[in-house]
């Protein structure tokens, strides 16, 4: 069998050479380099499934024994400090071997390793991160003020428990270069007023998903809908969502005039206080060319405003109206 060295040559001539990708995830394998092996193997497994090779499908079976086994019983090799957040009913995203994206479940219990594992090299990769705090929020946030979060580039933020906004809003501040990749963003809260709102949207640069949802419909108004159309920021979101708020007609009117989103695509504005002036300004409106979907479940609308946002242009859903979500 080649040496590393021999096999790592290979590579970088041919990255997709399967029996290098084979021999090399063995070795690790035998060298109880865990990560490293079910990298190769899952590179490799990608490699024959591209272009099958009878000749090599014994091998290829191998690899793939290989890569379920070290996936069963080696998760916290792979996945590193990262496995204190793993619900056992998850399994990870992986591409090329390294995780892409997770869910985290944080609790008191495991606060203190977030930072290890988005410092670890079995992150490196990792871009989807998706985090729900349960408890000791402050903590939490503390925490991720210390990690490093500049490759991340889809981030959710889902607090069960009400942060200090203002600890937040200092994170938010400290970690403004790290967050600049971000090209997603969706934060939960029980409450989120204006001013929060305000400032999650300014600590970051160029969002094409924004998404707010707050647990009460006290939080999110109008004023904050007029800051969105004055944003020239705005002009990059394809998808924007503003969940359990009472922004009302007025801050659905300030969004659909606006100048600001051309390439909107898709509006989320279901658990709110819409009433059927919604359905006419939805109804009339010609002002945002790309948008086709708006989500409107659990608002205020009446039989007479349903009919009108059926015979628009829009594909608007409007469920469970004079509710709120269970």
């Amino acid at each position: 069998m080649r040496t590393q060295q021999q096999l790592k040559a290979v590579l970088k001539e041919n990255p997709g050479d399967f029996e290098a990708l084979y021999e090399l995830s063995m070795v690790f394998n035998d060298e109880n380099q865990f990560a490293a092996s079910f990298a190769m193997s899952d590179r490799a497994i990608t490699s024959y499934e591209t272009a099958p090779d009878p000749a090599l499908k014994a091998k290829y079976f191998e690899l793939k024994r290989l890569h379920a086994q070290l996936q069963r019983e080696r998760l916290a090799d792979i996945l590193g400090p990262a496995i204190a957040f793993v619900n056992p009913q998850w399994v990870p995203v992986y591409r090329n071997g390294r995780p892409r994206e997770m869910s985290w479940v944080i609790n008191a219990s495991n606060i203190n390793s977030i930072a290890p594992a988005l410092a670890a090299p079995q992150l490196k990769k990792l871009r989807f991160l998706n985090i729900c705090i349960n408890d000791r929020p402050n903590e939490s946030i503390r925490s991720l003020a210390v990690s490093n979060l500049s490759q991340i580039r889809s981030l959710s933020l889902q607090f069960n428990v009400q942060p200090d906004t203002r600890l937040l809003s200092k994170l938010l501040s400290e970690k403004h270069d790290d967050l600049q990749g971000i090209a997603s963003l969706s934060v939960t809260m029980p409450s989120i007023d204006d001013d929060t709102a305000l400032k999650i949207r300014n600590a970051f640069g160029t969002l094409e998903s924004f998404s707010l949802t707050s647990l009460d419909r006290s939080g999110l108004t109008q004023a904050f809908c007029d800051a969105l159309a004055d944003d020239h920021r705005s002009c990059a979101l394809t998808r924007l969502a503003l969940v359990g708020t009472s922004i009302g007609n007025e801050g659905l009117f300030a969004i659909i005039e606006s100048k600001n989103f051309p390439s909107l695509q898709a509006l989320d504005l279901h658990d709110g206080i819409l009433n059927n002036g919604a359905a006419k300004i939805l109804a009339a409106t010609d002002n945002l060319p790309a948008l086709r979907n708006v989500d409107l479940r659990f608002n205020l609308i009446d039989p007479a405003g349903i009919d009108m946002l059926k015979k628009c242009s829009l594909k608007c859903i409007c469920d469970n109206q004079h509710r709120r979500p269970a």
